[in-house]
This record gives structure tokens, C-alpha cells and sequence, in this order.
């Protein structure tokens, strides 16, 4: 029994260990705040052809499970995000990932999206203003390598 409670102890503290501070959105105020979201592009219906376009960080602080098209609120001013991309480029060919970070000025009231395009072997990464569809930040010019597998580790728990 006492192997049983170290267990499930055990994995309880494993599983608070894996948590953090993530970052939170502040109350959205047009004359205060900017948002930002992901995009995910595919070409045909059941295509093998498809790219996302994430923010991972932003100050430092990450953000958790962002789906594509979750928003993003952001106090204006200057912020270092952090941006990735993770692609497809047909059957057996990914997926890969490209990451890389900038420094940008959120305007208040305004909306952004993240952009990206593959260039020969570089990913080109870019926030983009919605209103003008205009990079409203540098062009990152980035390398781009395997994305990493999920891997699956067993663990066994004592029967007796």
C-alpha cells in the first residue's frame, strides 16, 4: 500500500512541476491594447501541403496551447515575441518547424497576424497588420529543420 501512496505522490509532484506561469491577456481596452492571432493556411481540402503560424512567448513569459486562431491581447508598446512556424510540404515531406523572436511596437486598437512564407530553405516569418495586410514588423529569415516526433514513454506501476 505505502508503494502505491509514494506512487500516485510521485506522479502528483511531476505533474505541478510541469506547471508555470503562463501568460495572461489583460482586460481588452481599444485605446490601451493590441491583439494578435495565429493563422493556419492549407491548400485543398485533404491536402499534405499546410502550414501554422504561432506566437510561442511573448516578454519572456509563454504561451500556452495557442490554437491558430485564439486571440491574443497585449498591452501597447514595445513587446519581444517569440514566433514559430510548423509545416508540411506534402506526403513524407515534414512536417518542419522554424522559431525565431523580435521586438515590435503594438499599437493600441490595432490587430495583428502572424505570417509566414517558405522561401527556398528558409521559412520567412513576419507579424502582419490585418487592417493593411502589410508586415507591421521585420521579415525574420529563418533556418527551418525536422519538427520533433511525439514520443510516448510507458510507466509502469507496481501490481503487488
Amino acid at each position: 500500500m505505502r508503494k502505491y501512496i509514494n506512487s500516485i505522490f510521485f506522479l502528483c509532484a511531476l505533474a505541478l512541476a510541469s506547471c508555470g506561469v503562463n501568460y495572461q491577456n489583460p482586460p481588452k481596452d481599444p485605446l490601451r491594447t493590441s491583439t494578435i492571432r495565429g493563422q493556419q493556411t492549407r491548400d485543398g481540402l485533404v491536402s499534405w501541403t499546410w502550414s501554422i503560424y504561432t506566437v510561442e512567448v511573448i516578454d519572456n513569459t509563454p504561451v500556452r496551447l495557442m490554437k491558430n486562431d485564439n486571440e491574443i491581447v497585449l498591452n501597447s508598446g514595445t513587446h519581444n515575441v517569440v514566433l514559430s512556424a510548423f509545416f508540411n510540404r506534402g506526403f513524407g515531406l515534414g512536417p518542419y518547424k522554424a522559431r525565431g523572436d523580435l521586438t515590435m511596437n503594438f499599437v493600441p486598437g490595432r490587430d495583428y497576424k502572424v505570417n509566414g512564407r517558405l522561401e527556398g530553405s528558409k521559412m520567412l516569418l513576419w507579424i502582419e497588420d490585418t487592417a493593411t495586410s502589410k508586415p507591421a514588423s521585420k521579415v525574420l529569415n529563418l533556418p527551418y529543420q525536422d519538427a520533433p516526433q511525439a514520443a510516448y514513454v510507458p510507466i509502469y506501476l507496481p501490481t503487488n
